[in-house]
């Protein structure tokens, strides 16, 4: 006779499979794992743009452990704004709790009055203001400690940190403090101009006003729409520099083409536009240079730590 627990067991067997043994297992979502590839692949492009800056900056033992020694005390800068005010966790469950509270009064079909839409807007504005006070305490730590860094780079090395471009094959200007500046824009504009220069005269004449249009409909795709009368002034600004590149000799355009490449690339009104409201903005964080945002992340510090030696001691910060 088959006992009580063992018909039970039989029972369970039957309903639901053992793991393994034809157990039903969701299938993984395909939008979840392109989003993880994402943020990996995203991750060691970053990994290797700064390696690339590292690379650039020939930092010597000394300066890398001085670097990495601001970089921790930046990290830990970041930790203390979202970790060291009791006041901000109080204010988001607080926050949290009251727009629940406005969420279901207007999903019932019709604007809320009263007290929940009063204490929403009061937390809100409670959170905004802690929330920019931390922003502002951390932003004068990093303009600290961006001095520090400062001091610990010379001259050359700054201007390379400044004028960096976040990149996967760096150019061969990065080690040049002058050039590696220049070379974000200018390379590509030196290169057409040698396209242009290499146009035999009898086809140059047919392609001139090809290759303006050109000009101007890659500054309309790639900036902003320019007006009519802006495409005038352009178009002949383009035809005037690249007659003068036809006609300097090849040493003189070896000597010049930096400069004459620098003045081909059009005003951009909408970046002079947002530089003139960023320097309006109340709470804007002045002093502020790419030291920080480049040298100061938290993708310096396992780099550095890697090169010197994981448990080395770096010397300490320049003050």
């Amino acid at each position: 006779m088959i006992c009580k627990t063992c018909l039970a067991v039989l029972a369970l067997l039957l309903i639901r499979p053992a793991a393994g043994v034809g157990a039903a297992t969701e299938p993984p979502d395909p939008a979840a794992t392109i989003r993880t590839l994402s943020d990996r692949v995203r991750a060691r492009q970053h990994e290797i743009s700064t390696i690339n800056l590292l690379n650039g900056l020939n930092l010597n033992p000394k300066q890398a452990g001085q670097v990495l020694a601001l970089a921790r005390r930046a990290g830990a800068a970041r930790q203390e704004m979202l970790i060291g005010s009791a006041r901000l966790e109080d204010m988001l469950r607080q926050a949290e709790h009251d727009f629940g509270l406005l969420r279901a009064e207007i999903q019932k079909g019709a604007p809320a009055r009263g007290w929940i839409p009063e204490r929403a807007g009061h937390s809100e504005h409670l959170l905004m203001q802690e929330q920019r006070n931390l922003k502002e305490k951390l932003a004068q730590t990093l303009t600290e400690l961006e001095k520090e860094l400062e001091a610990v780079l010379s001259p050359e090395q700054a201007q390379i940190v400044r004028s960096f471009s976040p990149c996967l094959i760096p150019p061969p200007e990065l080690n040049d403090p002058v050039r590696a500046g220049q070379a974000k824009v200018q390379r590509k504009f030196v290169d057409r101009f040698a396209k242009i220069r290499g146009i035999p005269e009898l086809d140059w004449t047919t392609r001139r006003e090809a290759l303006a249009d050109e000009h101007i409909e890659r500054f309309c795709e790639q900036r902003f729409q320019l007006t009519d009368e802006e495409k005038k002034v352009e178009r002949k600004r383009f035809l005037d520099l690249t007659e003068e590149v036809r006609k300097m000799t090849d040493a003189e355009f070896e000597m010049e083409k930096e400069s004459v490449a620098a003045r081909l690339e059009p005003e951009d009104k909408v970046k002079k536009l947002r530089k003139e409201l960023d320097e309006r903005l109340p709470h804007k964080r002045r002093g502020f240079s790419g030291l920080s945002e480049h040298l100061l992340d938290d993708r310096v510090v396992p780099i550095l730590e890697e090169r010197l030696g994981r448990g080395a001691s770096p010397a300490a910060p320049v003050r």
